[in-house]
Order: structure tokens, then sequence, then C-alpha cells
């Protein structure tokens, strides 16, 4: 059954543990781009503690771990870290980005080896390493996704259908991705757009412009081997109305 659940990026960035905690849902996001979590760990110690009857992933905020980037070695560093984080915090999934200004043949040359070091450090932990996704960039495009998953077989896919609706522009080509990338597929982020640009939405605010999501969700349950859908609204009533219509589309 696939396991429905919020992101802490809807609420203020210091009070977000407060709001989370009690949510009726079966998983919780950490979005550490925008959580303001504190890298000490007896706030780690205690937010697991806080959060251990939840179905726990973290959400990256690394995408510039790249050699040629000004601070390519600082973000290195952090993605590795943020591995430790999710270890210490029980998470069962990392979410990365991968460097959407980049090309591939630039991420091979240039990221390879952190990204090969984060896919190894993540399976000793038990940790599932996930590329999402982005609405710009290379990597909205199923055939470059593709690509990075034949050079990094060992990673899955998060498929953000929001980004998505902004860069495939008509659910038939929406549905065109999810085939081409349905091996790969097992986590979602969810949320609505009117297609001009990434919003982070309540599902069913942009009708007749926004995401079709019943039966996109209905497509990627039926060809995918779907395992979490997050809602990643960028409102905590929102996120919680989201997460509430995953449970009935996903149930």
């Amino acid at each position: 059954m696939v396991k429905v659940g919020i992101s802490t990026s809807a609420g203020k960035a210091s009070h977000w543990i407060d709001w989370v905690v009690g949510t009726d849902v079966e998983a919780v996001e950490i979005n550490l781009m925008t959580s303001g979590f504190p890298l000490v760990p007896q706030y780690v110690t205690d937010y697991a503690s806080r959060l251990n009857s939840y179905d726990v992933s973290v959400h990256s905020r690394s995408d510039g771990f790249s050699d040629d980037l000004p601070y390519g070695p600082f973000q290195r560093e952090r993605l590795l870290v943020e591995l430790d984080i999710a270890r210490d915090l029980g998470a069962n999934e990392l979410v990365v980005h991968p460097p959407w200004f980049h090309g591939m043949d630039k991420l091979k040359r240039n990221a390879s080896k952190v990204l090969k070091q984060a896919i190894e450090r993540a399976r000793a932990y038990g940790v599932e390493l996930l590329f999402e996704n982005t609405n710009k960039g290379p990597f909205k495009d199923p055939e470059k996704l593709l690509e990075l998953f034949r050079a990094f077989p060992e990673a899955y896919m998060c498929l953000d259908v929001g980004h998505m609706h902004v860069s495939q522009q008509s659910t038939e080509k929406e549905m065109k991705m999810i085939d081409a990338l349905k091996e790969r597929i097992v986590y979602l982020h969810v949320h609505d757009n009117d297609g001009s640009r990434d919003q982070h939405l309540e599902l069913g605010t942009c009708n007749g412009t926004g995401v079709r999501y019943e039966k996109l969700l209905r497509y990627i349950q039926k060809r995918c081997n779907l395992k979490k859908a997050i809602s990643e609204v960028h409102e905590i009533s929102g996120t919680k109305r989201t997460a509430k219509k995953l449970e009935r589309i996903l149930r």
C-alpha cells in the first residue's frame, strides 16, 4: 500500500515540528531547504524521537555538488552529511535534485564521484537515494533522466508531479513521461500549478489549467511500483487537504 505524507516545507522554518507532530498521516518528509533544521546531534535525536511514529524521508538542499562550481566542495560534503542526518533520523529515503544547470556530460565529468560516494553511503545506511525531476534545465526531460539513471543505476526516482506539469505542458506528454520512467518511479511529490511556473499550490486550485491529478495519480499507481506520495504544498491547511485527496485516490 502507498504511504501518504506531508512535507515540512508547508510551515514556518522554526516551527514545523510543532504542527507536523500529531498530523494524521503515515509519512513525513523533512525538507532541509526550508525547515531550518538545526544540525546539532541533540536536536536530531530529539526530532527522531518525536517523529518515530512516522515513515520519515529527507529532502536534500544540495544541488550544486559539482567540481566546477565555486561552492562545489562545500555542497559535496553537505550531501554526504545529509545522508548521516537521514540515517540518524531513521529515514528511508533521501530526495536529491540533480544539478539542474548541468548537462549530462558535465554532470558525469564533475559530479559522478560524489554521487557514487553518496549512493554507496546510502546503501550502507539502508537509505534509498532518489533523484527528482526538475521543472527547468536538462532534468525536466525524460530522455535526460533515463540517461541519468543509466549512469547511476542504483538510484530511483521521486517524480514531482507539479514540476512535470510545468515542463511537459499536456496530460498526454505527462503520461508518456510516466511510461518512460515507470521502472524508476517509487515516490511522488504532489502539488498544483497553472502550468506557467512552479507554485506548490493545493491540489485542485488551478481548475482548467492545473494538474489533472486524479487521472495521473491512478495512472502512476497502475504502472509504477509506488511506495510513497508526499503532499508538497507550501501552506499547512492546503498540504493537509492535499494529503487527504492522495489518501482517497491511492488507497
